[in-house]
């Protein structure tokens, strides 16, 4: 059989189907991309297998048609605008069972067990994107084959800690959107970054700078052998805006503002104006600002930065994803990207001197609503002159602090050019019944860590309490 009558019969019928379709909440006929990939997926679920294997019991495919439009400028001038469109067809597609299948497996080819994707033709041609897709379900299955047998090779002689299936199937449904055909408004977004870009025309202290905006339009195409299928149209729109300068001492300053939307209408231009006349100012002063001290020590960041930080650094490790299998010479190259969060599971996160309640009802006065390290006299032990003439810059300050009945600790010591921070709120000190513990255990702290330097250092003979100048509440 040739490949064209093969695939003449599903034409005829395909086309008979399209023509007796009723639309689906107001949307138009699905088109030959939907029905292409319908009918091969019928075709696969009942005939694709190989002699001895197990056949796919679950397969899905994915189309997304990209209309992007790009454009950008610099200090008032157009730089390049571009269009472009493109498709892909992703494949999932599963053998085994849904205890234990193909998926959450990793080996050495790097290779994600999961799904392969193809380019797929930009026009609406029922046989070509289904022989795409019926060459794209053919290299999906033999893969996954291969990756259920390495799955079941690793895991036959390991004992899992925790078994959970690998698929779970759902109540199939059905959705369709209308496609949107606006055409993509490049001139106005041409004017947009002008306008934008130019604010950075009167800062002589911004060297570089250029704002660039993104517009367009995913259509998405999916249907699976559970019998779901949708179409819908995920419109986005993005604005960056950055700036770029040199500090006399060469060091590059930059910054940046962006702004996000679903659709060209919700992005603001005067919002976008005011943000770039910001990051304009701000770079300027950064650029002429002092060194920052070496410090070492809590940094408080508030605002958007807090923000940025929570969404970057803590959310992704909060998110409860599965690690996947891994084939063992494969888990050391994994080992980089282990959750850290892990291993912290039921620690301790405050010192046991502080207490955290998450109680409303409690009113609790303003004077108590925070942990404040009490003030002490301070007290200069004497001092070697000899020594103190060598070397001015040995010092180590002690506060001592009390809470819930408890004393604690806080230590700055900056000894040989080196400077260390150490309490209650840079590591966490162990909580002392008296005033005179917690200053016994301060001083132990402060030897300690003057002997490490000294180690390091070469010193053979470490400073008496006469050559480190201690600054602390004296005896209880």
């Amino acid at each position: 059989m040739t490949g064209s009558e093969r695939y003449r019969k599903p034409l005829l019928g395909a086309t008979l189907l399209v023509v007796g379709l009723v639309p689906a909440f107001g949307a138009e006929p699905e088109g030959a991309t939907m029905q292409a990939l319908r009918d091969e997926l019928a075709r696969s679920m009942a005939e694709l297998r190989m002699d001895g294997m197990p056949r796919p019991y679950f397969i899905a495919y994915t189309v997304v048609d990209a209309d992007t439009l790009t454009t950008g400028a610099s200090f008032g001038a157009s730089l390049p605008t571009s269009e472009a469109r493109s498709r892909r067809l992703q494949v999932e597609l599963r053998v085994g069972e849904p205890a234990f299948d193909n998926t959450n497996f990793r080996d050495r080819s790097f290779l994600p067990a999961r799904a392969l994707t193809r380019t797929l033709p930009l026009a609406d041609d029922y046989q070509e994107v289904r022989r795409q897709t019926w060459l794209a379900t053919d290299a999906a299955y033999k893969q996954a084959l291969e990756m259920l047998a390495k799955k079941r090779a690793v895991l036959q002689n390991e004992t899992r800690s925790e078994e959970v299936g690998d698929f779970h199937a759902q109540e199939p449904s059905s959705h369709f959107e209308d496609a949107d055909t606006t055409p993509l408004p490049v001139a106005e977004l041409e004017d947009l970054v002008r306008d934008v870009s130019s604010v950075f025309v009167d800062m002589p202290d911004v060297h570089n700078s250029t704002v660039n905006a993104t517009l367009g339009n995913h259509r998405v195409y999916y249907v699976n052998s559970e019998g779901t299928a949708f179409t819908r149209s995920d419109p986005h729109a993005s604005v960056w805006v950055q700036a770029q300068t040199q500090a006399e001492d060469g060091a590059v300053v930059r910054d940046f503002a962006a702004a996000h939307g679903q659709r060209w209408e919700e992005i603001d231009r005067d919002h976008l104006v005011a943000a770039a006349r910001e990051i304009g100012e701000t770079v300027a002063v950064r650029r002429a600002a002092s060194d920052l001290a070496r410090y070492t020590g809590p940094v408080l960041v508030t605002g958007q930065a807090a923000a940025e930080l929570f969404a970057q650094v803590f959310m992704p490790r909060l998110l409860a994803k599965r690690a996947p299998d891994m084939d063992p010479q494969f888990r050391r190259f994994a080992a980089a990207g282990r959750n850290p969060f892990i291993d912290k599971l039921g620690g301790r996160v405050l010192p046991r001197l502080l207490d955290v309640v998450d109680d409303p009802t409690i009113v609790t006065p303003e004077s108590e609503k925070r942990l404040v390290l009490e003030p002490v006299e301070t007290v200069e032990e004497p001092a070697n002159p000899r020594i103190r003439r060598r070397n001015t810059r040995n010092k180590a300050e002690i506060r001592l602090g009390r809470y819930n009945g408890l004393w604690g600790f806080a230590l700055s010591i900056d000894y040989l050019d080196a400077y260390h921070g150490y309490g209650l709120f840079m590591k966490f000190c162990e909580p002392y019944p008296s005033r005179w513990d917690a200053l016994a255990a301060a001083r132990l702290k402060v030897r300690e860590y003057v002997e490490g330097i000294d180690r390091r250092s070469g010193r053979t003979a470490p400073p008496s309490d006469g050559q480190l100048d201690l600054f602390d509440a004296g005896p209880a």
